[in-house]
């Protein structure tokens, strides 16, 4: 787990798959403005504990009991962002 500031050119490079959609620069300036923990996971079914547990990406089709769905404010500030299977991230 590290507390950490994302800078412009991380997120960039994060959402880079995103470029050129509508809600891009607004998840950028979102990731960028203050500061995340990181937290890197792993273990048996580890991908689908942490999804079942995060909830949908939208936090008003997560259920109670999910931290998107208890915490989630809209789909661009839930709270929490998990990243693919196998994907690695450094910071």
């Amino acid at each position: 787990m590290k507390l950490l500031h994302v800078s412009q050119e991380l997120a960039n490079q994060h959402y880079g798959e995103h470029v050129g959609k509508p809600f891009f620069d607004g998840l950028v300036s979102f990731i960028t403005s203050g500061p995340i923990v990181a937290m890197a996971l792993e273990g048996n079914g580890a991908v689908a504990i942490v999804r079942k547990t995060m909830g949908a990406t939208n936090p008003a089709d997560s259920p109670p009991g999910t931290v998107r769905g208890d915490y989630g404010i809209d789909i661009g500030r839930n709270l929490v962002h998990g990243v693919g299977l196998g994907r690695v991230c450094e910071a």
